[in-house]
């Protein structure tokens, strides 16, 4: 059992889990707890098969670490590594908040690094289950990394409570229906690949049954007019997001798509597009571990 330090909540849209920004005191490492959230944190078996599900878990570079797995007053907890950066959610909002549009070269530097890691871990057979904006951490040298790997499908497989996702409009037709695998995780990709090169989400709503609508409705996807995609994008995204999971292209064939596209489009190396990105977005942003040192509680998992 170890003693963690909570210091304070990561303000998240993150409807699966509530994270906090703690410590390892003996280990002397920084750390992000996550606490999940209702209706799944009532279900009694999950801890046990969210630890069996992080220690099998592939260890893929760029995709976060869970380390520990516990229950404090009966609700699970997870912990994984420290990340000091925001989430593709936060710098997408802080983008739109003070007018800033994204460069195609930029969202391409995101996406393809996205794609590269998923691309990884598809050929380790594991997939994510929730790759959305909320799930993607993007740190200050550049680097987009992926969190909260194979906690939904933990989920879905022990629970019924639904379609476990951090944002209520990303999820794949074929999860409503509690099926899941590497061809959702390409799906949801092209709506995180959508909403950076349009500035809007692919599925217009806020809650589940806008989610589920819009899946029902979903034919495929199909340029409009006056939206912001090149020409040479459309056919990625209509790939991507096809209705069907068995007509969609597999990630290595997307992640060779993206890295084509930045080559054509003269993009520079992507994680300097980021960094440079990330600093512009948030200039005056301290590390997370040094914005309060007040403790909050202390936990044992």
């Amino acid at each position: 059992m170890t003693k963690f330090r909570i210091d304070r909540r990561i303000p998240s849209a993150n409807g699966v889990l509530d994270a906090f920004v703690g410590s390892d005191p003996f280990a002397d490492r920084h750390v992000i707890l996550k606490r999940l959230c209702a209706p799944w944190n009532a279900v009694p078996a999950l801890a046990l098969q969210l630890q069996s599900m992080a220690k099998s878990f592939p260890s893929i570079d760029g995709i976060v670490r869970i380390t520990d797995v516990g229950v404090v007053d009966e609700v699970p907890w997870l912990v994984h590594d420290f990340v000091d950066g925001e989430s593709l959610r936060q710098l997408f909002t802080r983008a739109n908040a003070i007018s800033v549009r994204l460069s195609v070269c930029e969202i391409l530097a995101i996406v393809r690094q996205i794609a590269h890691r998923l691309k990884a871990l598809h050929r380790e057979g594991s997939s994510h289950g929730d790759v959305c904006p909320a799930t993607v951490l993007i740190t200050r040298q550049g680097e987009a990394r992926i969190a909260d790997g194979g906690v939904a499908a933990t989920i879905v497989h022990v629970t019924n409570t639904g379609p476990p996702r951090a944002e209520p409009l990303f999820i794949s037709p074929e999860q409503f229906e509690g099926a899941s695998g590497h061809a959702s995780d390409v799906f949801r990709l092209g709506l995180i690949l959508f909403e950076g090169l349009t500035g809007t989400s692919f599925f217009l709503g806020h809650d589940f049954q806008d989610a589920l609508e819009s899946c029902q409705r979903h034919t495929g996807y199909v340029r409009k007019p006056g939206q912001r995609i090149s020409s040479s994008m459309t056919p990625l995204l209509e790939a991507m997001l096809k209705p069907r999971p068995a007509d969609r292209p597999p990630m290595k064939r997307v992640a060779q798509w993206l890295d084509d596209a930045a080559h054509q489009a003269k993009c520079r190396d992507g994680g300097v597009e980021v960094a440079e990105l990330f600093q512009r977005l948030f200039a005056e942003r301290s590390t997370a571990t040094e914005v309060s040192q007040t403790q909050v509680r202390e936990i044992d998992l």
